[in-house]
């Protein structure tokens, strides 16, 4: 098997160590997050997202639509609830308070939970085409923007924290010449991953059959992983804290956080 392009970590060796003793612990925790999604029928995500970022972060804001203030003001802090669509997703009207509390921040977490809007849709491509922050987008937030993957590729700090199903329509849609499946070996997926992410630029992690596997400019990451519930809003949350301490180094950063994610 080809190892040029790809590097093994476990919990006995990460693979950069030195990320690990470089990350400064009180900046760490200052940390600017601003998180964004729900709906009016669910914030199950958010709310796995808020009490993962009390024990990582002391400095975040959350944005949720405003027919959830009533359930939830009195038990999430920090919260702002923004007009909100006639599904209860997010609206437009939202945006220029979106974009004054992005001035506050580092950078940003789409959750998902956003629902299938047009409305929405539009309000994060504005997003993410008019910010330049770390801007990580996990669950159906990828939905939401994978159908105009050119727009993901405005923001240079985009992070996507996708699962296979996602990842495929990524391929499809920027009409890529290989295709990758669930039931392909580790090595064809790899060999895929990173074709796919040296000719286009995009930052993708993904889990493949137990295995986290980051991708940048065509170099990959192999983390194994079991039993990792939730593992897309816990690395989207851990990458995008990360990545605002050390951002010049995206691969080895993000690789780290995927350690920090699995084994801390």
């Amino acid at each position: 098997m080809d190892n040029t392009y790809w590097q093994i970590q476990n919990n006995k060796s990460p693979l950069y160590p030195d990320i690990i003793w470089n990350q400064p612990e009180n900046k760490y925790l200052a940390a600017k997050l601003l998180l964004i999604g729900g709906n009016s029928q669910t914030f199950n995500l958010m709310s796995e997202a808020y009490q993962k970022t009390l024990k990582s972060t002391s400095e975040f804001k959350i944005i949720l639509p405003e027919s959830l203030k009533k359930i939830l003001e009195n038990f999430i802090t920090n919260c702002y609830f923004l007009p909100e669509t006639s599904s209860g997703s997010l609206a437009l009207k939202g945006l220029s308070t979106i974009e004054e509390l992005s001035e506050w921040s580092d950078g940003i977490v789409l959750i998902g939970n956003f629902g299938q809007n047009s409305e929405t849709t539009i309000l994060l491509e504005k997003l993410i085409t008019q910010l330049q922050q770390v801007i990580t987008l996990t669950n159906d937030a990828v939905d939401n923007l994978i159908l105009q993957p050119s727009i993901l590729l405005k923001n240079t700090n985009h992070i996507l924290v996708l699962n296979i199903k996602q990842l495929q329509k990524l391929l499809l849609q920027m009409k890529f010449s290989q295709a990758i499946t669930s039931t392909m070996n580790l090595i064809n997926f790899t060999n895929v991953l990173h074709n796919f992410t040296k000719l286009h630029d995009f930052h993708i992690i993904t889990n493949f059959n137990e295995t986290i596997i980051v991708a940048i400019n065509g170099q990959l990451s192999i983390t194994t992983i079991k039993n990792f519930k939730n593992w897309q809003t816990i690395i989207a949350l851990q990458s995008t804290i990360w990545l605002i301490q050390q951002p010049k180094k995206m691969f080895e950063t993000l690789t780290t956080a995927v350690y920090s994610s699995i084994y801390d």
